[in-house]
């Protein structure tokens, strides 16, 4: 099971640099002094920013679920691990799957994930 996490782990990375460079590429600077960025095809730079954040911390969430993290989730690594292997968007629909909560943001985003690779598999 070393080499199937192992293989999702360097699976999940690809997705989020995927993102990371779909995004990036999708910016532009401005001469506008009240928005210093904006995107070219998107509303707003605050989508941008919100967007690479929910990547960024469903990565680290996915990563710590992998790794059995304060072992919270010990059932649902070896799950986890296959549902990423299977689904090359799993990041991207972990990302549009995920909502802000009153609890902690790590939390709730790990119980999404674990919801999502339920609902996935």
């Amino acid at each position: 099971m070393a080499a199937v996490h192992a293989e999702a782990k360097a699976e999940l990375l690809r997705q989020y640099q995927e993102i990371v460079t779909k995004y990036l590429t999708n910016i532009k600077e401005t001469v506008d002094v009240e928005a210093h960025f904006e995107l070219k095809n998107e509303p707003g730079f605050n989508y941008f920013v919100d967007y690479l954040f929910l990547a960024n911390v469903c990565y680290q969430a996915s990563l710590d679920i992998l790794n059995n993290e304060d072992d919270k989730y010990p059932e649902i690594n070896n799950q986890l691990a296959t549902v990423i292997l299977k689904y090359p968007e799993y990041l991207t629909l972990a990302v549009f799957n995920a909502d802000f909560q009153d609890e902690s943001v790590t939390d709730h985003y790990e119980k999404t994930l674990v919801d999502l690779a339920h609902t996935l598999d």
